[in-house]
């Protein structure tokens, strides 16, 4: 799928109030062009208000959760299946390629 596709699917998906027969969410999985640094907090195995930080290499598949009206999409390198909601990172479409629904 293009870019324009996917983002697409992504918009439509933030509008919940307008789905008739109710709301299936929508997620996109693309490759990254550049190199991303992912920054998340696991409150689990990581102090309150720290945050682990690891770099996701060109080249990795990375789960698409959101589109933001400032242009950029939220992306997180694992926890790919089965997809859901939250990203470690935010990057502009233009970093990513190989749009596709499934990883």
């Amino acid at each position: 799928m293009t870019q324009e596709e996917a983002l697409a699917i992504l918009w439509k998906n933030k509008d919940w109030k307008s789905h008739q027969g109710g709301w299936v969410e929508k997620f996109i999985y693309a490759t990254l062009l550049v190199d991303a640094t992912m920054r998340f907090s696991d409150e689990i195995t990581v102090p309150r208000g720290r945050e682990i930080e690891r770099v996701a290499p060109k080249g990795s598949t990375v789960l698409v959760t959101m589109v933001s009206r400032f242009g950029d999409v939220g992306i997180r390198d694992d926890r790919l299946v089965p997809p859901s909601n939250g990203y470690y990172c935010r990057v502009m479409p233009e970093q990513l390629t190989d749009w596709r629904e499934a990883p």
